[in-house]
């Protein structure tokens, strides 16, 4: 969808049975299709479909349930904010440490007359870069923890090639077989 014009991008999919049956596993509140169906697929063709005008009725999707949405697509299934605000805290800790160090005693080199004050702006930066760096921390256990009880299956069998074909009792916890889905 990424590669068409805006005018060419359609919310519609067609899905072969596999891969919907795949994406059903997903135990998501609020999944977002795209990367599930790429997950799933591992690869998507398009196909140029022509709009036409709305003849009847309006959408139901207002401007502020599409932000969720997007909000939701951006936050919902990403450790990136959580890993952002690590790299945050860890930049804080690192710049008022290293300013700290080279500057000595800043109150001379800088000529600041309430003594004290270079000290005690950089140890509030210091343990600000702490707590997010904690925060970060937190969150990803929290990202894994959700994963876990999600039990999404790590990959998906599109087909077998030789070999003996495995029973669904021998599958992992949480690994279901296409076959009996079909």
């Amino acid at each position: 969808m990424y590669r068409l014009p805006p005018r060419q991008r359609t919310s519609f999919r067609i899905l072969r049975r596999q891969v919907a049956d795949a994406v059903l596993l997903d135990r998501r509140v609020n999944p977002v299709l795209g990367p599930l169906i790429l997950r799933a697929a591992g690869q998507v063709g398009y196909v140029q479909v022509r709009h036409h005008p709305r003849t009847r009725g309006k959408s139901g999707y207002t401007y502020r349930r599409l932000f969720g949405i997007a909000l939701n697509g951006v936050f919902g299934d990403s450790a990136i904010p959580i890993r952002a605000v690590s790299a945050l805290g860890l930049a804080c800790m690192s710049a008022s440490l290293v300013l700290g160090v080279w500057w000595g005693v800043p109150d001379r080199r800088l000529q600041i007359t309430a003594p004290g004050i270079m000290a005690l702006g950089l140890l509030i930066v210091f343990v600000g870069g702490m707590i997010l760096l904690a925060l970060g921390i937190l969150g990803e256990y929290l990202l894994r923890i959700t994963e876990e009880i999600r039990r999404s299956p790590r990959y998906f069998v599109r087909s077998m090639v030789g070999g003996p074909v495995a029973d669904a009792a021998s599958l992992p916890p949480g690994h279901q077989d296409f076959r009996t889905l079909l």
